[in-house]
């Protein structure tokens, strides 16, 4: 598969889960809890991703300090 196809790919799959993880559309109680739960889920993912972001960042400062010395 090509990068687009995959990407493509990527997409329907995501689309296919969330709507299987929201169950019953008449349940909207159910739903807002699954709501919550996706958001709690990419929430957490930033989170992880600014933390690695910022022990690389500090990882890279003490090598250029070091180099400073």
């Amino acid at each position: 598969m090509t990068d687009e196809q995959q990407h493509r790919w990527q997409l329907i799959k995501d689309g296919y889960h969330r709507r299987q993880q929201m169950g019953d559309s008449e349940d909207r109680a159910g739903q807002m809890v699954q709501q919550m739960v996706a958001l709690n889920q990419s929430v957490t993912k930033v989170a992880q991703s600014l933390l690695q972001d910022q022990h690389t960042q500090a990882r890279l400062n003490k090598e250029i300090d070091g180099d400073k010395v």
